[in-house]
């Protein structure tokens, strides 16, 4: 029998031998994908930094005594946190898109209130037939 790293699946070693090593770690790849668990992301509220239960989840997560795993929570609140100053950022900069074209509006309507751009065109005509450009 040929076992993969975890110990978790097993193939006769006549039938590995008659399989290519691509069919193999296809096989392989496709029983962890089948066996790999997929988390509704509401459900990983419990890691927030700011979580009423933190502490506890922090004590829990130190139990397991996996360096691994409580390296991945950590990065996993690094880069929540991260994610909201970014988020705050975007916010702001959506907020100062909106209020310059706000603006925009405005002084468009001033504009069109005051017929700008009539009364230009009627400036330059009045400058053309006289000397040739406006002085």
């Amino acid at each position: 029998m040929l076992t993969s790293p975890s110990g978790g699946f097993k193939v006769p070693y006549r039938e590995a031998r008659r399989r290519s090593r691509l069919d193999i770690l296809f096989t392989f790849i496709g029983v962890i994908h089948h066996n790999h668990p997929r988390y509704d992301p509401s459900d990983l509220h419990l890691f927030k930094t700011y979580d009423p239960c933190h502490a506890e989840t922090d004590a829990l997560v130190r139990g397991l005594e996996d360096e691994l795993v409580i390296a991945e929570v950590h990065h996993w609140r690094r880069l929540m946190t991260e994610r909201a100053k970014l988020e705050r950022d975007m916010q702001r900069v959506l907020q100062s898109v909106h209020n310059a074209s706000m603006e925009q509006e405005q002084i468009q309507i001033h504009m069109e209130s005051a017929n700008l751009l009539a009364h230009l065109e009627f400036t330059r005509q009045l400058c053309r037939p006289r000397h040739g450009r406006c002085s």
